[in-house]
C-alpha cells in the first residue's frame, strides 16, 4: 500500500518523504531516528500543502507515540491522517486532480 501511495502522489507532484527500516550491525532490522518514535510513516507536500499520512491495515492500531504525534500535529493545525485499505480512493480523489 506505501508503494502505491508514493507512486501516485509522486506522479502527481508531491514531494514525499518516508525513513525506511535498515538492517544494524547485529542482524536486526529497525528505523534509525533521532526524536521521539511514532512519527507518521510518509509526510506530503505540494503547492503549499503539507500531509502527514500514518499508514496502517485494516486492523491496525495506532500506539501510544502515534497517538501523541497525531495529536500534537493537529493541535498545530496540521493536517494528519490515518490511512487504511480501504481509504484509497478516497485520498486519491481528494490529493489528486
Amino acid at each position: 500500500m506505501q508503494a502505491q501511495i508514493v507512486y501516485e502522489l509522486r506522479r502527481f507532484g508531491y514531494l514525499v518523504h518516508h525513513t525506511r527500516p535498515a538492517q544494524n550491525a547485529r542482524g536486526r532490522w529497525s528505523t534509525p531516528i533521532q526524536g521521539v518514535p511514532g512519527f507518521p510513516d510518509l509526510i506530503c507536500a505540494r503547492g503549499g500543502r503539507v500531509l502527514y499520512l500514518e499508514l496502517k491495515t485494516t486492523r491496525g492500531r495506532l500506539t501510544a507515540d502515534q497517538e501523541r504525534w497525531r495529536d500534537t500535529l493537529r493541535a498545530a493545525g496540521q493536517d494528519w491522517r490515518l490511512v487504511r485499505p480501504a481509504d484509497l480512493q478516497a485520498l486519491y480523489e481528494e490529493l489528486i486532480p
